[in-house]
């Protein structure tokens, strides 16, 4: 049940922020840092703080970590920043929500947390290749040797880009997990 409201709350962020493999990468950096440091928070919130502090203090740890992140992104890789800045914010919900337990059940751990790590790069170079064709398109900035990005075979679905497209791969990728999965 956690695991599925860590992908619910945090579903805008991923069809969002995850056009391009760079856009993944990036999202799932920053998630490691705003989940994994929520949910870090939360544990050390979780016995010192009495009656209703704790959930104010989450929120604003996982408030202060989310716009590290993108500091941090404006600082190392501007044009990824430029790109992603409203989805870091969306971050917020599902670290708030998933590093505080519910009666009924314990919060998710940082196996969840890695998952969502893992999942947003894979959802970006999913889109990217079958939406336009290539892989790692733009990362030339980072080597500054000009487009960096590997041209691939097939046409390219322009279904794949947008969110729609995106639900779609997510919605894959999940049945084969399960199917995986023995």
């Amino acid at each position: 049940m956690n695991r599925a409201r860590l992908l619910l709350l945090a579903l805008p962020a991923l069809l969002g922020g995850t056009c391009r493999g760079l856009d993944g990468l990036a999202l799932g950096l920053a998630g490691l840092l705003v989940l994994g440091g929520s949910h870090l928070a939360g544990r050390y919130v979780r016995g010192r703080l009495p009656g209703s502090g704790g959930p104010a203090w989450v929120l604003v740890a996982a408030l202060t970590l989310a716009s590290l992140a993108d500091l941090l992104l404006q600082a190392f890789a501007y044009p990824l920043a430029a790109g992603l800045q409203p989805w870091l914010a969306l971050l917020v919900p599902p670290a708030v929500a998933c590093s505080l337990p519910q009666d009924h059940a314990p919060a998710p751990g940082i196996g969840d947390v890695l998952g969502f790590a893992l999942l947003a790069p894979l959802l970006g170079l999913l889109r990217e290749a079958l939406g336009q064709g290539t892989l790692l398109a733009g990362a030339g900035w980072l080597t500054g040797h000009g487009d960096a990005g590997l041209s691939l075979p097939i046409a390219g679905l322009p279904l794949a880009s947008l969110a729609p497209g995106g639900l779609i791969l997510l919605g894959l990728l999940l049945a084969a997990k399960t199917l995986w999965k023995p």
